[in-house]
């Protein structure tokens, strides 16, 4: 059910005019590198065209995880803009990231876009690659999770209302998040739910989310507990001490998550019961757009970069490696427990539990580990040291606060919840705004340069802890830290 490529790139390129500085004494200062022919610019991506049915995900064209779970734009990497790629070839210049941001929409017959809100379709996770990379096909390789040549930036729910700005190289710091090649290419993983039940069409009532989002498996998966698969997509285990227990740990009790939405065009609706035929033929297909906007400036020469550390005179890229495709996405991130399974279960607390205390809390202590890419081997770095310029979380609908501890001191250095705005939930029904939905996220900040910014040794203890809304049932939850760094 794919239609014909479009594949669209759009920029716009704004010169950055020096300015003149007027120090204390009245004189005047030298223009700063930062002021000196520097140009900042956006690109617009599109996604190639997403069409679905109620209940159905864009997700893999294959049942082979490894290549990412998310339906790839292109058979082959895109061409950048022009201008874009021209700027940076010689590589007398480097592209820095201020801000990443999304928005999944639906275009009209004149060309106009509407965002669609996340009860129609619900972004589960998505990611969009820049790359230098000279290759066929992303979807037939692997070398891009490895690759020296390629950067790539995640698209979660809240990047359409909080821009992945003062995660990623924001120009209130001075350090920035720098591409360390020349980008030429890109691409983009989409892994979206169509949400929308065609009874809803023209009916604004406000609605809460929509359970579809959970990943629920329908008695259409097929179960091999013998080869520890779901429709031949290998089951992930064995599950980590913290979570022991919990229903995802064993095939045999997994009721929803990522390993029920993997595989391209699965439905999560149980279409014996909802569909007259098993490929629900006769309910109508929906058309969306995944929209990635990129917004980038020339890096300038005595800027510190973000998530690179210099170690004796060689400079080292900090990755995430946990996941496809994360070994390019730059930064420190902890999974902990959710590292053998990617999300879990959230079971509902016995009738009458007080409402405060109707919660699930999931908290682990893991170690600070470095990792870089060391020619296509993952590597930990050893007696390094960092400091924290932006601290986040990953999770879902029905969060209620992330934390983040040095486990030896019980310092706080970042706690996100509900309650003091750093997960924004959704109270109407436009984009960005739906009812009851997470539809926004903070991040802790500090200035690279600033006293009190925390500085991290590898090794150094941390205790994450999660707290999740139990007053209903959830599947396909989720739980990990990502941070921003400079070197000292």
């Amino acid at each position: 059910m794919v239609a014909p490529a479009l594949v669209t790139a759009v920029r716009a390129l704004t010169p950055l005019l020096p300015t003149t500085v007027l120090p204390a004494n009245g004189g005047v200062a030298e223009l700063k590198d930062a002021e000196r022919n520097r140009h900042s610019g956006s690109f617009t991506l599109w996604s190639d065209p997403i069409d679905l049915r109620y209940g159905q995900v864009a997700a893999e064209r294959e049942n082979d995880p490894v290549h990412g779970s998310g339906r790839w734009t292109c058979g082959t990497l895109c061409e950048l803009p022009s201008d874009v790629s021209t700027r940076y070839a010689n590589g007398a210049r480097q592209m820095a990231i201020v801000s990443v941001s999304h928005d999944i929409v639906r275009r009209a017959d004149d060309g106009s876009e509407s965002s669609v809100p996340q009860y129609e379709v619900y972004n589960h996770h998505s990611s969009v690659v820049l790359t230098a990379e000279d290759m066929t096909s992303v979807v037939e390789t692997v070398d891009l999770n490895t690759s020296s040549h390629a950067i790539s930036f995640a698209l979660p729910f809240w990047t359409r209302r909080t821009p992945l700005d003062e995660r990623g190289g924001h120009t209130r710091q001075s350090a920035r998040q720098v591409v360390p090649f020349a980008p030429s290419k890109w691409a983009m993983a989409s892994h979206v739910i169509n949400t929308h039940p065609p009874e809803w069409r023209g009916d604004l009532r406000l609605r809460g989310p929509s359970p579809l989002m959970q990943c629920p498996c329908t008695s259409q998966r097929h179960f091999d507990l013998a080869a520890k698969t779901i429709d031949g997509v290998p089951f992930p285990g064995p599950c980590a001490a913290e979570m022991v227990g919990n229903n995802v740990c064993d095939l045999s009790t997994y009721t929803g998550g990522v390993y029920c939405c993997t595989v391209d065009e699965t439905f999560l609706i149980d279409t014996a019961q909802a569909c007259n035929t098993s490929d629900c033929a006769e309910l109508p297909v929906e058309r969306f757009y995944m929209k990635t906007t990129i917004t980038y400036e020339d890096a300038f020469p005595s800027a510190r970069q973000l998530n690179t550390l210099n170690l004796g005179s060689r400079a080292v890229r900090l990755v995430n490696h946990d996941a496809p495709l994360e070994g390019t996405r730059p930064g420190v991130t902890f999974s902990g427990p959710t590292l053998a399974t990617p999300d879990y279960e959230v079971m509902p607390c016995p009738y009458g539990t007080a409402p405060h205390e109707c919660i699930h809390l999931l908290s682990w202590i893991e170690p600070v580990t470095l990792w870089h890419n060391d020619n296509g081997t993952f590597r930990a770095l050893q007696n390094a040291s960092f400091r924290v310029v932006h601290s986040y979380p990953h999770v879902h609908t029905s969060i209620v606060s992330a934390t983040l501890q040095d486990a030896t001191t019980n310092q706080t250095l970042c706690e996100l919840s509900a309650a003091n705005g750093g997960i924004i939930y959704g109270a109407g029904s436009k984009a960005g705004d739906e009812l009851g939905y997470a539809v926004g996220q903070r991040a802790c900040a500090w200035s690279d340069e600033a006293e009190d910014a925390p500085r991290l040794v590898a090794g150094q203890l941390m205790r994450f802890t999660f707290v999740y809304n139990a007053s209903e049932h959830h599947t396909g939850v989720m739980a990990k830290w990502y941070l921003n760094v400079a070197g000292e």
